[in-house]
């Protein structure tokens, strides 16, 4: 498995450390232990990596998101654009693939999906919106909803689960989900029923 080097490691800590706020900071810290803890087999080393790079852009403008979207000519998901708290994840998959080109497509894929999920996710993308959605300091979730999460031994069931907590707060605040979530959804759904 691929293993992150520790000159890009620590080339991502300085970068982190000095663009992004503190708060922030700690949300992404916590996020790659969540994400360990998830997902062993990663390594520590990847998971902070990962962890670190899934929000390096959520400090720019909307301005500056669309700036590099279009000029790079990344593609959005239909309704992506319209919603600036998802725009930092295309954007930060780009920044992660420039800033360390040997990084795998899965981890790159993580990091494009952590907010929007869809079908062409794997394992890692899996665990990252996982651990993004139960990481301490996220308010949308309870003890008991991380709790079962983090009780559950398929990946599968923990996002499936995890989709449903994030549509739950989405539903509170006007929100909804988007049409290739909802086609993750049906996809996992149709896999776990023909399991049966």
């Amino acid at each position: 498995m691929y293993e992150v080097s520790e000159e890009d490691l620590k080339r991502t800590e300085d970068l982190c450390y000095n663009t992004l706020l503190p708060r922030r900071m700690l949300h992404c810290l916590s996020c790659g232990e969540v994400l360990y803890r998830l997902h062993p087999s990663i390594g520590k080393a990847n998971a902070r990596v990962l962890a670190l790079l899934h929000d390096i852009a959520h400090h720019y403008t909307r301005e500056q998101l669309l700036s590099i979207i279009d000029k790079e000519h990344l593609v959005l998901e239909k309704g992506e654009r319209e919603l600036t708290v998802l725009l930092h994840a295309p954007v930060g998959a780009f920044i992660a693939r420039t800033m360390i080109p040997s990084l795998p497509n899965e981890f790159v894929n993580a990091i494009r999906r952590h907010t929007v999920p869809h079908p062409d996710m794997n394992s890692v993308s899996y665990a990252l919106f996982v651990a993004d959605i139960i990481e301490p300091t996220r308010p949308f979730i309870t003890d008991s909803e991380r709790q079962k999460i983090y009780d559950m031994q398929s990946d599968k069931k923990r996002i499936l689960y995890s989709i449903r907590c994030q549509e739950k707060y989405l539903k509170s605040t006007g929100g909804k989900q988007l049409d290739c979530t909802l086609a993750l959804v049906k996809k996992l759904e149709e896999e776990a029923s023909c399991a049966l």
